[in-house]
């Protein structure tokens, strides 16, 4: 999806975040592969797990007085040989502010999916930890107004609070 109000309507929150740490990868729905020597070997998707810093909610509210566990799909592949991204997302660097738009998962956990679901902030880093500096760029004012008038999908949304939820 492209039009920012579609993105933060199907998300459950939307949030700017500094990325304090890569925390690591795992490897989900394990699928066989034959190798030319005739071995099988198993290869998962990689789900990459980061701790990150709520500088500010948009849509809904998460914690702000300690670090969140988000988990974004994609990364390093299992053999090291390149990395598995959908097309047009990047992998959140250590130290950089994203817009981040989440969905719940069942165990109140946090995952980032699919492409523009982690818009990076241009700007220096220092000057955006400051609430008002962040909400005069341009990425944090686009996706503000994309949830003001944000499109609902038709399907998918469960009502799930996160675990970090400010409510909980």
């Amino acid at each position: 999806v492209d039009e920012p109000k579609e993105v933060v309507g199907a998300a459950d929150y939307v949030f700017a975040g500094q990325v304090l740490e890569c925390v690591g990868t795992v490897y989900k729905d394990k699928t066989p592969l034959e190798k030319e020597d005739g071995k099988v070997e198993y290869s998962g998707t990689p789900y990459t797990n980061y701790k990150v810093s709520v500088i500010d909610n948009i849509k809904n509210q998460l914690i702000t007085e300690k670090p969140i566990s988000i988990q974004k799909f994609g990364g390093m592949a299992e053999d090291k040989t390149c990395y598995i991204m959908p097309e047009e997302d990047e992998i959140p660097q250590v130290g950089k502010l994203y817009i981040f738009m989440v969905y719940t998962q069942d165990d109140g956990s946090l995952l980032v999916s699919g492409s523009n679901s982690s818009i990076p902030v241009k700007g220096s880093i220092s000057k955006l930890k400051d609430v008002m500096t962040l909400k005069k760029t341009e990425e944090y004012k686009a996706y503000k107004a994309a949830v003001k008038h944000q499109v609902s999908p038709e399907y998918g949304k469960t009502g799930l609070k996160s675990m970090y939820d400010d409510a909980h």
